[in-house]
């Protein structure tokens, strides 16, 4: 196995990550108290990851979510292909907190 550290955007931490196809994708997510939950979606090529361990790694956003309707503490992916395009779905949860909900987000993403 090859062990290679992941670079997020600043504040950002990954919560989770898929394989789908040839490519990576990696979920990550932040809670401000001015901005509230704010996550987004990054794809890489598997080409891209390291053949020796120690390497950092980085990818491409496709998506940013956040704001007061779709805000929310988003912490797994599970992405499939389907032809020339990859369905990316996105999950909350609520933990039992009147002020969280548990959302299902469904994404396409055309490369």
């Amino acid at each position: 196995p090859v062990a290679f550290s992941y670079r997020s955007a600043p504040g950002l931490l990954p919560t989770d990550a898929d394989v789908a196809g040839d490519r990576l994708f990696v979920l990550e997510r932040r809670l401000s108290l001015l901005g509230g939950w704010q996550a987004r979606i990054v794809t890489l090529p598997l080409a891209a990851l390291p053949e020796q361990s120690g390497g950092i790694v980085d990818g491409e956003v496709l998506a940013t979510i956040g704001g007061a309707v779709l805000g929310e503490n988003y912490e797994a992916l599970a992405v499939r292909q389907v032809a020339d395009s990859y369905m990316l779905l996105v999950l909350s949860d609520d933990n039992f907190n009147g002020i969280q909900q548990t959302q299902m987000l469904e994404l396409r993403w055309r490369p």
